[in-house]
């Protein structure tokens, strides 16, 4: 009863903490999506089945031919699936965290009947020393790439890699003491990793060395131009709309707003008539002056006055506040020939 039970909680427990390692499996084994196709097929599945094989993680050495040949629907599969594909190595990031990493150790160790472990390396060193009796496997099971003398963790190294094609697009370059920290080394130890990822080191002479700067320097010069291109592009195009906008909607607003206040002028003078029993003279001309366009009721004002009021003084001050608007015209900071000079 206590063995079943702990069986179980093993199962559980491996099953978790490698849950991508399984998922990989059923892959690899035919599983289907939801519309019925494979979720992994072709020549993608061939490589997903070394990478089950060696728990998750593979030099992409081995796998270069057949990775070729793997089109894009079948990277894309195996993106899904978490696999990395790096320039030096095919992996799950997931599992080079250190409980995933040390699950992965002791099962490869058990594996092979091993009684006795190399020293572990210490979660979260980017490069360690290796200990030369250890067999690679061991490093490799860790989440770690034996190179010469050290070994590297498999994301720092493509992280180096990664950085280093981004640099060599302006042509060589020295050892940069940001490329070197990305893996912790320098000196002989930098000159190895970067031979793995498939860099030469070459001695120029200062002449040649100057024209490799001055070809540099010209290029990311030549970027940099290209960068601030857009940046100059932008104040160009709000002086255009702003004489567009401003002239066209104004008059529009004010004078709606003018005809309206002397609509409702004309209908409040209306509203209050010396003789109320000429009831139906005053709706025909309320519906008179309902049709009445814009230019048409200042004349009809004088005659709706309210009483008490000068309409001739009236008249004279509302239509001043329809010019009003008018004036942002002449004041417009932006002119045409401002802008050519």
């Amino acid at each position: 009863m206590v063995q079943v039970r702990v069986d179980r909680w093993l199962a559980n427990h491996i099953g978790e903490i490698l849950a991508p390692l399984f998922a990989l499996q059923e892959a690899v084994n035919g599983a289907k999506d939801a519309e019925g196709k494979e979720v992994i097929g072709g020549m993608a599945r061939g490589i997903a089945f070394q990478m089950l094989e060696k728990l998750g993680t593979i030099p992409r050495r081995i796998v270069g031919r057949d990775f070729r040949g793997v089109d894009r629907e079948g990277r894309f599969q195996m993106k899904q699936l978490g696999i990395w594909l790096g320039s030096a190595s095919l992996y799950i990031p997931t599992l080079l965290k250190p409980a995933p990493a040390q699950l992965r150790l002791f099962l490869w160790a058990l594996f092979d009947d091993m009684d006795r472990l190399p020293e572990i390396p210490v979660a979260g060193l980017c490069t360690i020393a290796i200990d030369r009796q250890a067999p690679r496997t061991f490093y490799e099971m860790s989440g770690y790439r034996v190179v010469g003398k050290n070994a590297v963790r498999l994301d720092m190294l493509e992280r180096l890699a990664n950085a280093a094609r981004d640099v060599s697009m302006k042509g060589p370059f020295p050892a940069d003491p940001d490329l070197m920290s990305l893996v912790g080394t320098s000196g002989d130890d930098f000159v190895e990793i970067m031979k793995y990822l498939g860099y030469a080191r070459k001695e120029y002479s200062p002449e040649e060395a100057a024209k490799i700067i001055q070809t540099r320097a010209e290029k990311e010069a030549e970027q940099a131009q290209t960068l601030e291109k857009p940046t100059e592009k932008a104040p160009e195009k709000t002086p255009e709309k702003t004489p567009e906008k401003t002239p066209e909607k104004t008059p529009e607003k004010t004078t709606e707003k003018t005809t309206e206040k002397t609509h409702e002028a004309v209908v409040e003078g209306e509203a209050k008539p010396d003789a109320p029993k000429k009831t139906k003279e005053k709706a025909k001309e309320k519906a008179h002056v309902e049709k009445v366009e814009v230019a048409k009721v200042e004349e009809v004002i004088p005659e709706a006055a309210i009483p008490g009021e000068k309409p001739a003084d009236s008249a004279k001050e509302k239509p001043e506040k329809s010019e009003e608007p008018a004036e942002p015209e002449k004041n417009l900071p932006v002119q045409p020939h401002a802008l050519s000079a």
